[in-house]
């Protein structure tokens, strides 16, 4: 009878334990993404405490560099660099994989954290360019991108259960898989249910109309009197950026009665810092009332500032005024006749004997 060679204990091969579902739950996979946006948040903060002015003369341009830090950090922790583990998720135990349970490349994993990246990047923007069709199909589309797409991405980690997949995952053919386990057997992630996918093109559809309603609402309707109003301010000498937005609402007098007020909202921001504020509120409103005719509204509010915008590091000084075109020209008047009485001071200080 043959023997059968036998195998020490020590030298036996065991097989990685594979377990039916190594999906990471949904709690870990948040806490994970809030440790890596608050690491991110830190390194930015620290990086604007040393160069702030560099940034507040870039304005919102920072973003792209808030976006080289995401990317280079999450892309490339992502990636088999790390093997699919970012700090957050060394700390919650979890990695992120191929469906073949294989480590990202770099090209895809960089491809999937632009995913996350867009409404940080679309947050907050408005387009203003001269053309109207234009103008409203920019804004509804960064309303899409930025609040639509946003709040999609932040449901389907939180509803994600366990099928291991954001938007980001099913999109780019990944999952988020427990660190500790070995991946044999291709992934098979929970199926995309006919209602989610009708309850996100419902919510696209109304996050469209809202903006196309809100971009009508703002000034829409008289887009080129908004294009009149922006073209001077931009013009100024260290201006970076300027918002007009119109509206109008519907008030209570004292009597009891509804009245229709009109409103002009002017946002204007500098690329260097600001000493007196009011001073340059006084040098936009003249230019409003020299190059257009704003006396048709019921108030006006003029904002100025100055910004620092990394992404996640974001840091804004500002302040406004409200008031009636006729109190802006008695406000604006007031200043001429001050610096004009300051300037026939100096005048006669100077033509005095030494």
């Amino acid at each position: 009878m043959a023997l059968t060679p036998q195998v020490s204990p020590a030298t036996q091969h065991v097989p990685a334990m594979v377990v039916a579902q190594p999906f990471a739950p949904t709690i870990r996979r948040l806490a994970a993404a809030l440790i890596d946006l608050a690491l991110l948040w830190f390194v930015t903060e620290l990086l604007a405490a040393f160069y702030e002015e560099e940034f507040i003369a870039l304005g919102r341009g920072g973003r792209f560099i808030g976006a080289l830090f995401f990317l280079a950090y999450i892309g490339g922790q992502n990636s088999t660099f790390t093997n699919g583990r970012t700090f957050g998720k060394r700390i919650c135990g979890l990695r992120a994989v191929t469906l073949k349970g294989e480590a990202l490349t770099l090209e895809r994993s960089i491809a999937r954290a632009a995913l996350v990246l867009i409404p940080f990047m679309t947050q907050g923007i408005f387009a203003f360019p001269v053309d109207r069709l234009s103008a409203l199909a920019l804004h509804v589309s960064l309303a899409l991108a930025s609040v639509g797409y946003g709040a999609i991405l932040v449901a389907s980690y939180i509803f994600s259960g366990r099928g291991g997949q954001a938007i980001h995952d099913r999109l780019m053919g990944t999952v988020v898989v427990l660190q500790e386990e070995n991946i044999l057997d291709p992934l098979k992630p929970s199926p995309q249910y006919v209602w989610r996918r009708a309850a996100a093109l419902v919510w696209l559809t109304l996050c469209g109309a809202v903006a196309g309603a809100q971009w009508w609402w703002w000034g829409g309707s008289r887009w080129n009197d908004i294009v009149a109003f922006r073209s001077p301010l931009l013009a100024l000498e260290g201006v970076q950026r300027a918002d007009i937005f119109m509206g109008s609402f519907y008030f209570r007098n004292s009597a009891g009665g509804r009245e229709h007020t009109k409103y002009l909202e002017v946002r204007v921001f500098f690329h260097h810092k600001l000493e007196d504020f009011e001073r340059e509120s006084a040098r936009i409103a003249t230019v409003l009332f020299d190059s257009a005719n704003p006396t048709a509204f019921d108030a006006i509010r003029i904002t100025v500032g100055y910004e620092f915008d990394l992404l996640l590091a974001r840091r804004r000084w500002q302040q406004s005024w409200v008031r009636t075109p006729s109190a802006w020209r008695d406000f604006l008047l007031a200043r001429e006749s001050q610096s004009q009485a300051q300037h026939n001071f100096r005048l006669s200080h100077k033509a005095l004997p030494r």
